[in-house]
């Protein structure tokens, strides 16, 4: 950290900044060990977290998709995956989808591998003490084909427009609105845009965020005293999402970033699916300043490995209104190609 000052201070900043920078690293420093320790604090009731469970299946669903797999795989990670089964399976928390996914996964594995291997059968006998009757065999929740998925999307209607372009289509009709009718919003439809949000990928399946919704005038109003850039409409949303990532999905310091990064893949398809649905958005930048984190961590009553990462505002667009045109870099702009002599 002191080496980063020292460079800053090259450059010409002020002691002002430095501080300033400095408080936010000591911050973010504080939040992931708090996640590190909420983490651990888990195992030590002897219960299983549902990211790590997410993460141990998602490993062993990653090898077996590999075309030319080991007859035997996975030593590492299966004993585990069973142990964090067996966990999840007292925790209410744990939906049946993912309970069943997990399932689904073990029981393809264990079908791909020799049960009798010495390293396998404990945790093979295990599993399959653990494992009641599939209620529905004919829909599992492990790998597929890829041409299942292509013909999943030939089964869309055909319109006479290419696919690309229909998807450029969405894209284009995805604009920043901040102007609504004063109106609620249906929140059916945000549950399915939520649905949409949650088919984006994330490292390891952690999906380390959730969405804090807020509709009451009241509490609108002191969730936008907080971020910057919302003046003159903050106030006037109907309502506004606060997406928070969760530091205590990580058991390496060095994943601490990822948060943001699974964070904005989601919120990026969910509003999309909110355009598509006939609803408007307007993402709202969230400053790094401890301060602000910490206010909004009382005010939604969240824990310090728990860190704020933006705010999305949604609403019925009120078609009277303007949105700003935002002209966008080209593809040229965008795109290099990298040679061995790009150097």
């Amino acid at each position: 950290m002191n080496s980063l000052l020292e460079k800053l201070n090259v450059f010409g900043r002020s002691a002002k900044q430095r501080r300033k920078l400095k408080k936010a690293l000591k911050a973010e420093y504080h939040s992931t060990i708090a996640g590190l320790n909420a983490l651990r604090s888990q195992f030590s009731r002897n219960q299983s977290t549902v990211p790590n469970l997410r993460r141990s299946i998602h490993v062993l669903e990653k090898g077996l998709c590999f075309p030319d797999r080991k007859k035997i795989f996975g030593l590492k990670f299966i004993g585990p995956a069973v142990n964090l089964y067996e966990k999840a399976l007292l925790i209410p928390e744990v939906s049946e989808n993912e309970l069943k996914w997990a399932s689904d996964v073990l029981n393809k594995y264990f079908e791909a591998v020799d049960q009798e291997h010495a390293e396998i059968n404990p945790h093979y006998t295990k599993f399959i003490s653990l494992v009641e009757r599939n209620p529905n065999p004919k829909k599992t929740f492990s790998p597929y084909q890829v041409k299942d998925l292509q013909a999943h999307a030939q089964n869309f209607e055909k319109s006479g427009i290419d696919e690309l372009d229909q998807f450029h289509e969405i894209c284009r009709g995805r604009r920043s609105n901040r102007h609504f009718k004063n109106e609620p919003i249906p929140i059916e439809t945000l549950r399915h845009a939520i649905i949409a949000a949650l088919e984006s990928p994330s490292a390891c399946n952690r999906q380390p965020f959730d969405y804090f919704l807020a509709t009451e005038p009241a509490m609108i109003k002191k969730i936008c005293e907080l971020p910057l850039g919302v003046r003159g409409y903050g106030d006037q949303l109907p309502s506004i999402i606060v997406v928070v990532g969760n530091l205590g999905c990580y058991d390496e310091i060095r994943d601490r970033h990822l948060i943001y990064i699974d964070s904005a893949l989601a919120t990026m398809t969910l509003m999309l699916a909110l355009s598509s649905s006939g609803l408007g958005s307007v993402p709202i930048n969230w400053p790094d300043i401890p301060e602000k984190h910490e206010k909004m961590r009382k005010l939604l009553n969240l824990s310090r490995w728990q860190v704020p990462i933006m705010l999305v505002g949604v609403g019925i667009p009120d078609p009277e209104t303007k949105i700003a045109y935002s002209s966008k870099r080209t593809v040229d702009d965008v795109l290099h190609h990298v040679t061995k002599n790009s150097n």
